[in-house]
């Protein structure tokens, strides 16, 4: 659906700047910009995808990835179309990458969005598979912008898309260097993602280093933290843990 876009500035000759995300895509009349999802139309940006769904599943956490918070918990997972981005190893190169023209979409007002997660036991919305700044906003989620050691930082294993198969995976040893790096400089909690079953999915007391929660893949195979608190030494774990929190 077409909609008038807020996040923008106007400028001469009938160009605008869009402010949506830090590209600042200077728009002249009758184009797009970078990412394809917005338009110039007299001196005015709109959004070409509001409210235009690509893709919605039902993922745990774990899978955005958060793990402090609500571990194990259920969220509607939606996202639209183009990308700000080109990450070499993109998972969703074909609605990521989208440039114009003909792809399935299905139109979800929020209000649908929130009923629809309500019905099928999720607690939020969570906006993924391309960059949720072009995006939906406004509803069920959650920004992450502390600055200190107790902020989390996964590092993730990419796996490239088909078109891109002659480059092979991240090495595990690089992950695991980078894992390295994170702990020396301070930071609690550090994770790596998708390598299934390597000790680093698990969560660790910053200060005891007591097993705190066992995970494989996206799975939560034990939750030991009561109270917020670490079972061992008792010191407070930073964040939201459902049910024993």
């Amino acid at each position: 659906m077409e909609r008038g876009s807020y996040l923008y500035s106007k400028l001469d000759d009938g160009k605008v700047m869009c402010l949506t995300c830090q590209r600042r895509c200077v728009v002249p009349e009758g184009n797009k910009g970078w990412c394809k999802t917005r338009i110039n139309k007299g001196g005015k940006l709109f959004s070409l995808i509001y409210g235009e769904v690509s893709s919605l599943s039902i993922n745990p956490i774990e899978k955005k990835p958060v793990f402090h918070f609500y571990p194990g918990s259920k969220w509607l997972s939606l996202g639209s179309l183009g990308c700000n981005l080109r990450c070499p190893g993109c998972q969703n190169w074909d609605i990521a990458h989208w440039k114009e023209g003909q792809m399935y979409t299905e139109y979800l007002s929020p209000e649908e969005l929130v009923s629809k997660a309500m019905s099928t036991g999720c607690i939020g919305i969570s906006f993924t598979f391309n960059d949720n700044e072009i995006e939906l906003r406004g509803i069920a989620s959650w920004i992450n912008n502390t600055l200190g050691p107790e902020t989390p930082w996964h590092v993730t294993r990419f796996y490239p898309h088909l078109e891109l198969s002659h480059i092979s995976p991240t090495p595990v040893s690089k992950l695991e260097r980078a894992w390295s790096i994170g702990k020396e400089e301070g930071i609690w909690y550090v994770y790596l993602g998708n390598i299934p079953g390597h000790r680093g999915e698990n969560t660790y007391c910053h200060m005891c280093g007591e097993l705190l929660i066992e995970r494989y893949i996206f799975d939560i195979i034990k939750n030991r933290i009561m109270g917020n608190k670490c079972p061992k030494c008792n010191v407070m774990i930073p964040g939201r843990f459902a049910g024993k929190g």
